[in-house]
């Protein structure tokens, strides 16, 4: 019978269970981080957000618009058919 190779754990995997990094379980947990850090991520996420509802409501500004257009060359057309 051939003799089964040991696989190696990932590199991360392995450098998690000597520095409490890498995986679940270990590393910098959520409480280590200190509140400027967390201002910071909820300051980026909020205007992450108010960029993307800017965006949609541009959006759908401009679908109302062309929607619109449409609407209105379709009367004239069918008013030059009379």
């Amino acid at each position: 019978m051939v003799m089964m190779r040991r696989r190696r754990k990932c590199k991360k995997r392995r450098r998690g269970e000597r520095e409490g990094g890498g995986g679940e379980g270990g590393g910098r947990g959520r409480e280590e981080k200190n509140e400027k850090e967390e201002a910071k991520e909820e300051k980026e996420k909020e205007e992450k957000n108010e960029k993307n509802v800017r965006r949609r409501r541009r959006r759908r500004r401009r679908n109302k618009m062309k929607l619109r257009k449409i609407r209105r060359t379709k009367i004239t057309l069918m008013n030059n058919l009379d």
